[in-house]
């Protein structure tokens, strides 16, 4: 294992060409690994080995989050945990610089300050809105209050088809009531306006 270590540390000496996902599967395959026992002897769970093989973080919030991770895959491999650990925190701080690098600038929005006739239109909307309301209200109600007081004057009774009684019928029938129909007041149902 010691000379696997000695040359494997050889090949991570061209960081520039191999990317760590790269350099950590040649030192697996040299060992004669697969991700699966990987997996299975450093208890790292088997989406993090491929996440940390293809390079690929996208699914993970915090890639430091993966360090313990690559120290446990490391040591496992036979490389030194520290070195490895070492060149990935490098290559997140690099990848986190260039992206922060190449990002567009935000632009700025910047909130037009509207003048106050649009405050004081919509002011005299609403407004004219609540007079013309209060108006009909007040109109119905007073529409209303005509009809009660007809009602209640009499104006509005109905009028019986039977004629009243005659002089004749009265004298001789003097023990009997005559037969006058209930005289109601009508009601008229409330005018819609």
């Amino acid at each position: 294992m010691a000379e696997a270590k000695t040359q494997i540390a050889g090949v991570g000496g061209t960081r520039g060409e191999t990317s760590l996902g790269q350099f950590l599967t040649e030192a697996r395959k040299t060992g004669g690994y697969t991700p699966e026992q990987v997996a299975a002897e450093t208890h790292i769970p088997p989406h993090y080995i491929r996440a940390i093989e293809t390079d690929d973080y996208g699914l993970i919030s915090d890639q430091l989050y993966l360090l313990p991770f690559v120290r446990r895959y490391a040591a496992f491999v036979g490389l030194d945990p520290e070195d490895v650990a070492s060149r990935f925190v490098h290559d997140v701080q690099k990848a986190e610089n260039t992206a922060a690098k190449t990002s567009e600038p935000i632009p700025m929005i910047t909130k037009e300050r509207r003048s106050g006739a649009g405050r004081y239109l919509i002011l005299v909307i609403v407004l004219l809105v609540g007079a013309v309301t209060g108006f009909l209200i007040v109109k119905k109600q007073a529409a209303l209050r005509d009809l009660l007081h007809l009602s209640q004057r009499g104006s509005l009774k109905s009028e019986s088809p039977v004629a009243p009684p005659s002089p004749l019928w009265q004298a001789t029938n003097p023990d009997r009531a005559p037969d006058v129909p209930f005289e109601s007041r009508v009601v008229p149902a409330a005018a819609s306006l």
